[in-house]
């Protein structure tokens, strides 16, 4: 027999071989695709035999490696836990590398007032004392999420306890009708700016939102550099800043006063007061 003879059957054996292969992988992978998480795996470890079987079979391209080891990838990340607590981790990764090179393009501290584009109220409120320290927060367009955020800080800096001491400029990325409407029909006591263009928002860097922005004397002095705070956290960060820490709990202790006042009348609220300033 003659060495193209033998060549010539063995490649007709290695096609017959990777038929049936594919027929019986094909048919144990339709027949594990819906079921439980404890076959998924059963999938994976086909393909790695799979992989192994054409790899000893002589017929292996170089091309095929790179697509081979993608499908194992795959196949390890989508049907294995470690493969997925691999996924997350490397994602949680890329999204924290993304947030410090965002941080990185903030406005410097010192940034003047001034130079922020035209900051006009279209809700008929006048804008803060300059002469006082001033809070800017930058809310995202969002259906109903900027006017439930917009109602918390409207409500919170509406106490006189922080009117006396700051003052506060909220910042919807919004169309000016929307805002107006809403800002006028909630009857918010603070100045709200409708940023349509996203330009206020663009020079300050408001990347996630919402975002805060501390000002004193008309330079920026505080930025938040971390999101999902509270507005009260946000407002004791940036007291702290030309605060000391014994005069910030004192106002929160006062702004808790206020808000048992208007809840349960002056005279419960006195004697509540009266107490803990024995204690």
């Amino acid at each position: 027999m003659y060495q193209g003879d033998w060549n010539g059957m063995e490649l007709e054996k290695g096609k017959r071989w990777r038929k049936e292969s594919n027929q019986s992988i094909r048919k144990v992978g339709l027949l594990t695709k819906n079921l439980p998480f404890e076959f998924a795996t059963l999938r994976y470890r086909l393909t790695l035999w799979r992989c192994k079987r054409v790899m000893e079979s002589g017929k292996w391209e170089i091309v095929g490696i790179p697509i081979v080891l993608a499908v194992l990838l795959v196949s390890f990340v989508q049907n294995t836990p470690e493969g997925q607590r691999w996924f997350d981790y490397w994602k949680s990764r890329w999204k924290a590398t993304q947030f410090v090179h965002a941080l990185q393009q903030d406005p410097p501290l010192g940034m003047n007032l001034s130079s922020l584009p035209q900051l006009r109220p279209i809700n008929g409120i006048s804008l803060p004392d300059m002469r006082k320290p001033l809070l800017i927060v930058v809310l995202q367009e969002c259906e109903g999420c900027s006017v439930s955020l917009a109602r918390v800080w409207a409500e919170l800096m509406s106490a006189t306890t922080w009117r006396k001491i700051c003052g506060i400029m909220l910042v919807i990325q919004e169309e000016e009708t929307k805002v107006k409407t809403v800002a006028v029909k909630s009857g918010w006591k603070i100045p709200v700016i409708a940023d349509e263009e996203g330009r206020v928002a663009k020079a300050l860097n408001a990347f996630f939102t919402p975002r805060a922005y501390g000002f004193e004397g008309g330079k920026l002095v505080w930025v938040q550099k971390e999101p999902h705070m509270s507005a009260l956290e946000v407002l004791s960060s940036f007291l702290k800043v030309f605060m000391e820490k014994q005069k910030v709990e004192s106002l929160l202790n006062a702004y808790s006063h206020e808000l048992r006042e208007r809840t349960w009348g002056k005279s419960a609220a006195a004697m509540v007061w009266g107490v803990r300033r024995r204690e």
